[in-house]
C-alpha cells in the first residue's frame, strides 16, 4: 500500500462520516490482504491502529436490526469484527493490553449470538488474543455474556464452529491467570454444569487438562471437578 494511499485511508477515516470511515476500514482491511510487508512492520501496524477509532467499531458490533436493516446490520458487525481479528493478530504484545483495545472486549462478546458462523470464530479468536493479558481476561471476566455464551455454544454448537475456539478461550483465560478464589469457585462451577451434558467429549478440554495440571497449586479441585463432570459424558 502507497503512503498516499495509506494517508487517503486515515483522511476517510478522521472525516467523521459513517460513510468515510466506513469506506476507510475497508481500505485498510484489503490492504493488510494484499500488502503483507505491512504485518511485518510493528511500528506502522500499531499507528493504522491508533487512527481506528474504536468508538465507531463498537458501534458497529451494536448495530441491531432495529437501527438498520438486517443486511446492513449483519454487514457493519462483519466489518467491525473482520478489522478487530486482522489486526490484533499482528500487534505487537503492548498494545493488546491497552485500555483503547481491552474496551472491544465486552462488545465482542454481545455481538456474538449476532453474527455468523465464520465471524463468531473470528471474535473468539480476538478474544483469546486480549484474554492472554490481565487487562483484557478482566474485562471479559466482568462480563454477563460469557456464561450465556457457553451454554448455548456447548448445548447447541459443533465442532467446526464456534464451540473449541470458545473452549481455547476459557483454557486461556482459567490456566494464564491468577483468579481470586472466590472467582475461581465461580468459574469452576459454570464450566462443571456445562460439562454435564450428553454430548461427545470436547477436544479441547485435553489440553486444557495438560496445561492445567502443570499448576500445582490448583490442578487437584480441577481435576476432581472434570472427573466428577464427565462420568455423565
Amino acid at each position: 500500500m502507497s503512503d498516499s494511499a495509506l494517508q487517503q485511508a486515515f483522511e476517510l477515516l478522521h472525516e467523521g462520516g459513517d460513510i468515510s470511515i466506513f469506506t476507510g476500514l475497508r481500505l485498510l482491511v484489503a490492504a493488510l490482504d494484499s500488502h503483507p510487508h505491512i504485518t511485518n512492520d510493528p511500528n506502522l501496524v500499531s499507528e493504522i491502529w491508533s487512527h481506528i477509532p474504536k468508538r465507531f467499531l463498537i458501534r458497529l458490533l451494536k448495530t441491531r436490526a432495529g437501527d438498520a436493516t438486517n443486511e446492513d446490520a449483519r454487514i457493519s458487525k462483519h466489518l467491525a469484527v473482520g478489522v478487530i481479528r486482522s489486526f490484533l493478530g499482528i500487534l505487537p504484545s503492548d498494545e493488546l493490553k491497552t485500555e483503547a483495545t481491552t474496551s472491544l472486549c465486552v462488545p465482542l462478546l454481545d455481538a456474538l449470538l449476532f453474527v455468523d458462523k465464520f465471524p463468531q470464530v473470528l471474535s473468539l479468536q480476538a478474544l483469546q488474543l486480549m484474554a492472554a493479558h490481565e487487562p483484557g481476561a478482566a474485562q471479559i471476566l466482568d462480563s454477563d455474556a460469557l456464561p450465556v455464551l457457553i451454554r448455548m455454544f456447548i448445548r447447541h454448537g459443533d465442532e467446526d464452529g464456534p464451540k473449541l475456539p470458545l473452549w481455547e478461550l476459557i483454557r486461556v483465560i482459567r490456566v494464564g491467570h491468577e483468579l481470586k478464589p472466590s472467582l475461581k469457585s465461580q468459574w469452576n462451577a459454570m464450566i462443571a454444569e456445562n460439562f454435564n451434558i450428553e454430548k461427545p467429549f470436547p477436544i479441547a478440554l485435553m489440553d486444557m487438562l495438560t496445561d492445567v495440571t502443570n499448576h500445582i497449586e490448583v490442578h487437584l479441585n480441577w481435576l476432581t471437578m472434570v472427573c466428577t463432570c464427565t462420568d455423565s459424558v
